[in-house]
């Protein structure tokens, strides 16, 4: 008696599963399971990757290049701040003892200029509450503190020299809600004698910007010599 072997398919087709297909798929041939991708939906998608690339470093490039300066400036604020503190000046007496110059402590306000708020919303907002607080026309301050935005410093600008203690405090207890606004205290030469001895003895003075160009290494906040 002979034995037929049948080598039966890896996957076996049960036939319910045929009998769907048939169902599903009434012609096989013109209805396929995948659609090759049109070429102008594929340049479509290419023009797009390309726009979007172009836009990309176009962006990347103005960052690095463009706006190179002042990011620079933020972040070296950001890392490092220099803080000076001035130190009183050294006290003049005559022989019998008399003081001729003596020390007076007072108050600026400045402002930072990597600190001050870019959006103009904000910016008005502080414009207002720093107005009430020092008794000046809100526009006014608004205009200083644009011109100040614009700069790259790390340092404290004074834009208000020798205010009135009091505006000092009320700045300093409201700082959290004045971005960019700063109280410096600094020391000024005082003269009992009147301020014929302030000739006589010397004073010094905030640089200007013709002695700015001239001296090296200065800066705005600097004081130079008036008079010996």
């Amino acid at each position: 008696m002979k034995r037929y072997f049948v080598k039966l398919p890896r996957y076996v087709i049960e036939p319910e599963e045929i009998l769907i297909d048939a169902l599903r798929h009434s012609d096989p041939l013109t209805e396929r399971m995948e659609l090759a991708i049109q070429k102008g939906s594929l340049r479509i998608f290419l023009y797009l990757g390309v726009i979007g690339l172009t836009i990309l470093f176009g962006y990347s490039a103005y960052l690095t290049i463009i706006q190179h300066k002042k990011y620079l400036g933020q972040a070296e604020a950001n890392r490092l701040r220099l803080v000076f503190e001035e130190a009183p000046r050294g006290k003049i007496y005559d022989r019998f003892g008399t003081i001729l110059a003596d020390n007076k402590e007072v108050f600026d306000i400045a402002v930072l200029p990597l600190m001050i708020p870019k959006e103009d919303e904000i910016l008005s907002n502080l414009s207002k509450k720093l107005a009430n607080i020092v008794g000046v026309p809100k526009d006014e301050v608004e205009e200083k503190l644009r011109i100040f935005r614009n700069r790259v410093y790390a340092q404290p600008l004074p834009i208000w020299t020798k205010v009135n203690p009091q505006i000092a405090a009320m700045i300093e207890k409201e700082k959290d809600n004045l971005p960019g606004i700063k109280v410096i205290g600094r020391y000024i030469r005082v003269y009992p004698g009147g301020p014929a001895f302030s000739h006589l003895l010397g004073y010094t003075g905030r640089i200007t910007k013709e002695e700015l160009k001239n001296i090296p290494n200065a800066s705005l906040n600097d004081l130079v010599r008036r008079s010996l």
